[in-house]
């Protein structure tokens, strides 16, 4: 694998079935690449961060990717995946359009404990990581270059579904608060958010949010996006 790539997986540990077939067709050059098609599937896969007990496991999934669609602009599509974190089962399919800019359409449904998730987050501010998600959603846009765009461009994402949080406490590193008790539901609404009664502790304050938030999405990808919100919170005591 180019080493790009293999920094993905340095920290994990893998095993399972890894099958494919492939036709390469036409002139390598400076100019032209050949025809790439190829079917690949992976059967009774796991992957295992280093220093963890809990594996991503019991991975299936089957896909193509073909270099000659849609005009030349080549396609991955994983039209079927699943796998089991803990004791939860996630299930998935995604497609690439255009690979050199690639267009991402995503479903995925699940819900996972977020203590066996915090073993594949790369996140070296998150230091604790507790509570529940359960997730049901869609989403298309473009993902290349996502933080070069700029307040002076336009960019849209394709979302619905929701994600529902229960009791989620989280910790920072070098951050004294602490984030307790986290939960309500997230609908998602093309670039907007929907927020339904979401409250939680930070620290020795409570809070309870709810309402709209427009463009958030693209405001959370990219910098120098603006965001608006029409919303109410509330809250017992504020330290």
């Amino acid at each position: 694998m180019p080493e790009q790539y293999v920094s993905y997986f340095r920290n994990f540990e893998s095993s399972g079935r890894f099958v494919f077939t492939a036709a390469i067709n036409g002139e390598s050059s400076a100019k032209k690449s050949p025809d790439v098609k190829a079917d690949f599937s992976i059967r009774k896969g796991k992957l295992i961060p280093s220093g963890s007990d809990v594996p991503l496991q019991d991975i299936e999934l089957s896909g193509s990717l073909n270099s000659a669609s849609l005009g030349g602009k080549g396609i991955l599509s994983v039209p079927s995946l699943s796998a089991r974190l803990g004791a939860n089962v996630i299930h998935a399919r995604l497609t690439l359009e255009d690979l050199s800019q690639p267009f991402l359409s995503l479903k995925a449904a699940t819900r996972v404990e977020l203590s066996a998730l915090r073993n594949f987050l790369t996140l070296d501010t998150l230091t604790a990581l507790s509570g529940s998600a359960e997730l049901n959603v869609n989403f298309a846009g473009k993902v290349k270059d996502l933080p070069r765009v700029n307040a002076g461009n336009l960019y849209s994402v394709q979302s619905s579904g929701t994600i529902a949080l229960k009791d989620v406490s989280l910790s920072l590193r070098n951050n004294p608060l602490s984030f307790t008790g986290f939960s309500g539901q997230l609908e998602l609404n093309n670039d907007d958010i929907i927020v339904h009664d979401f409250h939680g502790k930070i620290s020795s304050s409570d809070f309870r949010l709810q309402g709209r938030f427009v463009n958030f999405i693209t405001f959370l990808l990219i910098p120098g996006q603006s965001a608006e919100m029409n919303a109410s919170l509330t809250a017992q005591r504020i330290n």
